[in-house]
């Protein structure tokens, strides 16, 4: 599954209950956690800079690497962009 449902729920999330339910159920159905929402922004930022911190620790205990550096950041090892 690629990132775009996962990226969209994240960015235009509305801050509510349902934002982290739909991003459980989108990781559950196998959405990449440590994908890249647009460049140089991974989705665990975007939920940061959203405000959404309930998604923030769904997305940290579903194992994406906060470490992690977006592909213009590093060495390009992280590709997939919606």
């Amino acid at each position: 599954m690629g990132p775009a449902l996962l990226a969209a729920c994240v960015q235009f999330g509305q801050r509510s209950k349902d934002d982290v339910e739909i991003v459980r159920a989108l990781i559950t159905a196998g959405a990449n956690v440590n994908a890249v929402c647009k460049p140089g922004t991974k989705i665990l930022a975007a939920a940061a800079y959203s405000l959404l911190p309930h998604v923030v620790k769904a997305l940290l205990e579903a194992g994406t690497d906060p470490f992690l550096n977006a592909p213009d950041q590093a060495d390009g090892a992280h590709t997939e962009t919606w």
